[in-house]
């Protein structure tokens, strides 16, 4: 029995494995990107996940900026050490700034999905 599995195409690549008589093979690389056929429900199916992605990076933007309040307070503190709080500053920074974007990324790939275009912007009005 072949099983055959493709994912989506990742930095220009689709990997794929082959599982005959119950080993695995290794995955090939291919040079050509595929483009998926979307389907309404695909559609919906990626809206959906890429909004419980969002949810995630917002809690963890929320995390974020309490861990950073945190380092703050340390590096304020006299006799803490300033190298360390500075170290964790600087990772929590990227983080923040990784998840925002992602949130941004996201919010693209929303628009493209649903057929905005990105200098459409609609105005709310009280």
């Amino acid at each position: 029995m072949t099983l055959s599995l493709t994912t989506i195409p990742v930095f220009g690549i689709i990997p794929s494995a082959t599982v005959e008589s119950g080993s695995w093979s290794a995955p090939t690389p291919h040079t050509e990107v595929c483009e998926p056929i979307e389907t309404p429900h695909d559609v919906f199916g990626r809206v959906v996940a890429l909004y419980q992605g969002n949810e995630f990076l917002l809690s963890e933007l929320q995390s974020i900026g309490q861990k950073l309040a945190s380092a703050r307070a340390y590096r304020d503190t006299p006799g803490s050490n300033p190298a360390l709080a500075e170290a964790r500053l600087l990772q929590l920074r990227a983080r923040h700034s990784a998840a925002l974007a992602m949130l941004r990324a996201n919010r693209h790939e929303a628009r493209h999905l649903l057929g905005r275009p990105e200098h459409d912007r609609t105005t709310i009005s009280a």
